[in-house]
């Protein structure tokens, strides 16, 4: 795969000028090319025919996520992005945009891609498109982050105030032309319409999942062999339909989920982890996942978390960190249960919310508490010129493109460990960053440690550790390797 460094991308999907919805009826579509559904069985063949990958530099072990050398990896990172739900569905115009996460000693990058851009017309796809996000995975590497794409749905499609889905993708008996969205946009998933959609979709009436299937196929296609890409997210809050949600996740999903494994990680890139979300419920609701334990390995319990009290009445209070507490206790406990290290790929705040600040500081706390790999909602620059979506003001980026509480946002964390983790804790009043983890006491290996020098320690740090030897480099990591013979290991970072 060609390395591009700071290529523009937009070249690759023109805008759809109508912005809203078109009847596509041919198999050139805004000066995209696209494949036939002939062209994407004989991929299909080939690919299965074909050495599956095995690239993937992860892989999970228990409740964690490793490294080639065995070390503990901490996932942290930002989703990029909204813009993927309105054409021309590109998460970035620029890979240099990711520059911004390097800096910010991020390591992965939850990038959304769109099933509606990829196939306007079934069995068409947009060679083109692929392009675009094979290079954009290409720039996330050139910066050492690593990539799991994200086919990311809201509401099911965009006539019903979401994305996601094609039109074609809509039952025949929905008409969406006419449909008139809330003004709250979650409360469209309530609506008849919607249901109908995913019920229609669970059921793979007239093969509309076999067909997102497909679609995934040729996605994964191309990024298999690609050194960042560590996993998939298979859809992105999986609604329940007129099913019941406490039971969606055993009866619907993990079906599903099954599907994906056999279908296209087993025979095209069999050690991607799967990032696998229970139903919409649980985002927000009172519900935990009914998944059984999964007959397949390398998977990651997936979930988000947003408080709707603060995102409601616009004002973050100290009540609102035991919500988040609480959230956070009971995330941790299904994560138990089903033996799977945790990703909170969606978290964030919106930034018209009174005490935002202390909000995105919490759920930081909370996330290194709790070990949990995590990804913030979320990294949208030119967001200003398309406009919010729904009204959500929720980018690192202003109006402006210049980042936004990074105090709050970039802060030292492990980012990887030669053993196990046993505590991590940052407290930004004092700006003193602690860290203990065991190690085999072989004296090997190496700590990677993110420092954020210049957001946390703009006039210098010192540092202290119980054993072995550091180092600092010029890429703000802290590098930490513990004396043979010692199993316990302590840094201290501080003003």
């Amino acid at each position: 795969m060609t390395q591009h460094a700071g290529a523009i991308v937009n070249h690759a999907f023109n805008p759809v000028n109508d912005m809203r919805f078109h009847k596509h009826s041919s198999t050139e579509f805004g000066g995209i090319r696209a494949i036939s559904a002939f062209g994407g069985a004989v991929l299909a063949l080939t690919l299965l025919a074909a050495e599956p990958s095995t690239a993937n530099p992860l892989h999970v072990d228990g409740r964690t996520i490793v490294d080639g050398a065995g070390r503990q990896v901490i996932l942290r990172g930002a989703n990029v992005s909204g813009a993927t739900k309105t054409p021309p569905f590109l998460p970035l115009t620029e890979t240099t945009w990711f520059d911004n996460l390097e800096a910010w000693g991020f390591n992965l990058v939850r990038l959304l891609i769109s099933w509606e851009a990829l196939e306007p017309d079934p069995g068409f796809y947009r060679t083109r498109y692929l392009d675009a996000i094979e290079e954009l995975v290409d720039g996330a590497a050139d910066r050492g982050l690593y990539v799991v794409l994200d086919m990311h749905q809201d509401l099911y499609a965009r006539p019903f105030s979401g994305d996601g889905a094609p039109t074609w993708a809509i039952p025949a008996d929905v008409d969406w032309s006419s449909f008139e969205p809330k003004s709250i946009w979650p409360l469209n998933y309530a609506t008849p319409e919607v249901n109908r959609c995913f019920s229609a979709f669970w059921a793979d009436e007239d093969g509309v999942q076999s067909a997102y299937l497909d679609a995934w196929r040729q996605v994964v296609a191309r990024v298999a062999e690609h050194p960042a890409l560590i996993g998939y997210d298979p859809i992105n809050e999986p609604w329940a339909g007129f099913t019941g949600a406490r039971t969606a996740d055993r009866d619907l999903l993990q079906p599903f989920y099954d599907r994906f494994h056999e279908e296209i990680r087993e025979p095209i890139d069999p050690d991607a982890i799967l990032f696998l979300e229970p139903n919409g419920w649980t985002v927000s609701g009172p519900l935990a996942p009914s998944f059984r334990p999964f007959d397949y390995e390398n998977v990651v319990l997936n979930v988000h978390w947003y408080d709707t009290v603060p995102m409601t009445v616009g004002v973050y209070t100290p009540f609102g960190r035991w919500r988040s507490t609480l959230r956070f206790q009971r995330i941790d406990r299904w994560g138990e249960s089903l033996g799977l290290p945790v990703w909170v790929s969606e978290f964030g705040i919106g930034f018209d919310v009174i005490g935002h600040a202390a909000y995105l500081n919490d759920q930081y706390e909370l996330l290194d508490a709790h070990q949990f790999h995590s990804a913030q909602w979320e990294y949208e620059p030119g967001w200003a010129e398309r406009g919010l979506w729904n009204g959500e003001d929720m980018s690192m980026l202003d109006e402006n493109d210049e980042p936004r509480n990074l105090e709050q946002i970039v802060r030292p964390f492990a980012r990887a460990l030669p053993g196990r983790l046993i505590r991590s804790k940052f407290r930004r009043w004092n700006r003193r960053f602690s860290l203990r983890y065991r190690s085999n006491g072989g004296g090997e290996g190496e700590a990677e440690i993110f420092i954020a020098a210049e957001t946390q320690y703009p006039n210098g740090f010192e540092v202290q550790i119980s054993d072995g030897t550091w180092s600092y480099s010029a890429d703000g990591l802290l590098r930490h390797r513990p004396a043979e013979g010692v199993f316990e290991h302590e840094i201290v970072v501080h003003r």
